[in-house]
């Protein structure tokens, strides 16, 4: 989950004799190197999410990376511009992934190619966001979104990753079905039927539509 701002990093106690288990104090300090401060220091959309113990963290703006445990724009960071750890030369800007020597059509503020979802320059040069940048103006926070009930900040909108189409599983994913159950897409010709994704050509528990039942299910017809 997200640290909160402000939450101290607590090393582990020390053993009865006073001395630190083997290796515990070298890990203790390099968590404390690796996140002391950084809620505290950065903008809340650089700070990646966790989605769960098992899937690890990503980044509430659809399109950015997790570079150094830090959330980076690819199409406009000149430090890891196109992906991680790929500089552009001094002078030099990054503009839609790549390096170049000005940033064309698009707005130039500092050493950054700007644009209407730029959170770091929304709506003009130097007006951060706390969130992602959509259109000019700034989106939800992920405390605002969770507070309507567990919701997640996907640019513009809260949404939910349990059962948006739109942002299935994580930020931006789009089911082609148009259906999502469980942060997984629908196949294309499932319904739900009591919140799963269901073949009713094949289901003998919802055959031809939900709740209807029967020993065998063929071509959506209980035979």
């Amino acid at each position: 989950m997200q640290r909160e701002a402000g939450t101290r990093i607590e090393a582990p106690a020390a053993s009865a004799k006073g001395a630190w288990p083997r290796g515990v104090r070298a890990a203790a300090l390099l968590a404390a190197v690796l996140l002391a401060g950084s809620c505290e220091s950065q903008p809340g959309f650089t700070i990646p999410l966790c989605r769960a113990l098992h899937e690890g963290c990503v980044c509430q703006i659809p399109g950015w990376l997790t570079c150094d445990r830090v959330c980076v724009d690819p199409a406009r960071d000149p430090a890891n511009c196109g992906g991680c750890g790929q500089k552009c030369l001094s002078g030099q800007v990054c503009s839609n992934g790549r390096c170049a020597a000005d940033c064309g059509a698009a707005p130039r503020c500092g050493d950054r190619c700007s644009g209407d979802d730029d959170p770091f320059n929304c709506g003009g040069c130097g007006k951060l966001c706390p969130a992602a940048c959509v259109g000019g103006a700034c989106g939800p926070t992920p405390a605002e979104c969770n507070a309507q009930g567990g919701l997640t900040a996907c640019g513009a909108t809260c949404a939910s990753l349990f059962n948006d189409p739109n942002n299935c599983g994580a930020c931006g994913v789009v089911c082609a079905s148009g259906l999502c159950s469980g942060r997984q897409c629908c196949r294309v010709g499932e319904v739900l039927c009591r919140g799963f994704c269901t073949d009713i050509m094949t289901s003998r528990f919802d055959c031809g539509r939900c709740g209807n039942s029967c020993p065998v299910c063929v071509g959506g017809v209980c035979q």
